[in-house]
């Protein structure tokens, strides 16, 4: 059995299911708010009933949403390929496909990367707007706490932050797989380089060698 394709898979059903989570969590962040998003939005008081100002552009939730619909729609094409290789018995994995999958994937960590910086700094302005505006009114220690306020009619708030810190840790949670998926493959393309380079077992020995033998050889009479 190949453990490091055993490992591999593992690692690619581990990112699915991370990338599954985090799109859930966007996706009821956008939902409590009538999917806007919230990311880089303003708020204001009206009275003691709290009014998002300004949502922010819906690009900042979309681009989170659309990284990791991509990495579990990946991750789970390799896990159900591989999964089909090993039944069929015809598991095989050329070093060049490697590299190939190993750049793919960083290319896809820089992205879930890009993703999780943009969900984490959009969401700390959102909340550092939110507690500065309700702060002579509710002396809030932390965006959590801003759940139980009273939001203007329509939105469904009570767990928009819990949501949303769950949709950005899995987000880290999937790039720290990804990364891990790449070192697991920069390490296969080394063990088959290695192996290539391997010299070839001399079992007859050399060309002189083998002409030797035969003309010491005793001929049948």
């Amino acid at each position: 059995m190949d453990l490091l394709l055993l490992a591999e898979t593992a690692l690619y059903l581990a990112a699915a299911l991370s990338s599954l989570v985090s799109v859930t969590a966007i996706a009821s962040t956008e939902g409590a708010f009538s999917g806007n998003c919230i990311v880089f939005g303003t708020v204001k008081l009206q009275g003691s009933t709290v009014v998002v100002q300004t949502f922010g552009s819906s690009s900042a939730c979309r681009f989170p949403l659309t990284a990791s619909i991509f990495t579990a729609i990946y991750c789970f094409s390799n896990v159900v390929y591989w999964a089909f290789s090993a039944c069929m018995g015809q598991v095989h994995r050329s070093r060049g496909w490697s590299s190939w999958e190993a750049l793919f994937l960083s290319v896809l960590a820089l992205l879930v990367l890009t993703a999780a910086c943009e969900l984490r700094s959009g969401l700390g302005y959102f909340c550092s707007t939110l507690l500065d505006v309700v702060s002579h009114l509710h002396p809030l220690k932390n965006c959590h706490e801003a759940q139980k306020l009273n939001w203007t009619q329509g939105y469904q708030s009570s767990n928009f932050y819990d949501h949303a810190v769950m949709g950005e840790t899995t987000l880290w949670m999937e790039l720290l797989l990804l990364i891990a998926l790449v070192l697991l493959l920069v390490i296969r393309v080394h063990i088959r380089e290695n192996e290539s380079c391997l010299p070839l077992p001399r079992y007859f020995g050399s060309a002189e060698e083998r002409t030797s033998i035969i003309a010491a050889a005793p001929t049948p009479t």
